[in-house]
């Protein structure tokens, strides 16, 4: 009798601080999926299934649970540094004992790889269960949080945990844009990573009811919703905006993302230009999609420069301040003067499986 072949089990850690984490590592899941159709999948994550359901080509187990919170913010654009601090330093005062618990729900869970994007307790629960893991991001939590916190002694000893539970991983994969790593030495640089989407511009305007010359804006501050005031929006003969649900705002010339039943990278496809924030998800989906970009800065997050320095090489993105972007002040010329975009291909996804495959066999 022939042997039993196993199925490999993939565990999924996925940080939920917004939606850019998951959006990073879903391609790169489905070309795991694609590459072994029998591919074990469990995402451990508090974001919800309906959306993983939306970014993820199969089926999949959930731990609707999380093993980090990122960072506590004010708004999308700003981080709220006391209150991640102070969360950041009662997780400190029990490190051990988060540690042991993460160690023991991968026991638990058994699987044969771990993929965390990018939360460290997970990836020093699976060195501790003796559990092969990989981590994935254009940051991680170690480098973000060294920069708010570098000025305040009692967080050094939190730093050096979280570094060391990075370095305790096989390896991390890198995509394009990302942060320099130099203090993580097990990296390996992929390409861009993003989710293709279905051009339907024409569904769009025919919805709308508006000609083949109208440009359609999509307005996206990312997963972390901001609320503002729905008054003094611009009004532009040739632009449709598509703007946040919970921003409320109605009107001829405006649609509400749920307006429409659609993935968002098919939105992002079917748009002129892309307005938002320096995020890796909306970044990557828009210049993988050949979609120019309109960016507003955050001014105080530390992995903006990489991210904005590449879009500046494909010569592709304006630049609006944040009240432009809260109020909508952005004048016709800032739109005309974007550059049609050529698509770049996401070849990161097919690069990092590479990488992967071998722990799954």
């Amino acid at each position: 009798m022939a042997p039993t072949m196993s199925i490999p089990h993939l565990l999924v850690a996925v940080s939920a601080h917004g939606f850019g984490h998951f959006a990073q590592v879903a391609p790169v899941v489905n070309a795991l999926r694609r590459r072994n159709p029998a591919l074990r999948v469990t995402l451990r994550t508090a974001l919800p299934r309906a959306l993983l359901a939306t970014r993820l080509t199969h089926d999949f187990e959930l731990v609707s649970s999380a093993a980090d919170f990122g960072l506590r913010m004010h708004t999308a654009f700003d981080v709220h540094v006391a209150a991640s601090l102070r969360d950041y330093l009662e997780i400190l005062s029990q490190w051990d004992e988060r540690v042991a618990n993460e160690a023991r729900l991968l026991r638990e869970l058994r699987p044969d790889l771990v993929l965390a994007n990018i939360p460290f307790f997970t990836l020093a629960g699976a060195a501790l269960a003796h559990i092969p893991a990989v981590a994935l991001g254009s940051l991680n939590w170690a480098a973000i949080l060294h920069y708010y916190f570098r000025a305040i002694p009692a967080a050094g000893e939190l730093l050096e945990k979280i570094l060391f539970a990075y370095n305790q991983s096989e390896l991390f994969i890198r995509p394009t844009p990302s942060m320099p790593m130099l203090d993580i030495p097990r990296q390996r640089v992929v390409g861009p990573i993003a989710t293709l989407g279905a051009r339907r511009s024409d569904e769009i305007r025919t919805r709308l009811g508006v000609n083949a010359t109208t440009k359609i804006a999509l307005v996206t501050p990312g997963g972390i919703e901001t609320a503002r005031e729905p008054s003094g929006w611009p009004r532009h003969a040739d632009i449709v905006w598509i703007v946040p649900t919970p921003w409320g705002l109605r009107r001829a010339d405006i649609a509400q993302r749920a307006d429409f039943d659609w993935p968002f990278q098919d939105l992002v496809a079917s748009s002129d230009v892309v307005v938002t924030k320096p995020g890796y998800g909306s970044i990557a989906e828009s210049v993988c999609n050949g979609v120019p970009l309109i960016l507003a800065s955050r001014g105080d997050w530390p992995e903006e420069p990489y991210l904005v320095a590449w879009l500046k090489q494909l010569n592709i993105v304006q630049f609006i301040d944040k009240t432009q972007f809260m109020t909508g002040a952005m004048v016709p010329e800032v739109l005309a003067s974007v550059r049609p975009a050529h698509a770049i291909e996401a070849t990161g996804i097919e690069e990092a499986a590479d990488l992967l495959m071998p722990f799954l066999i």
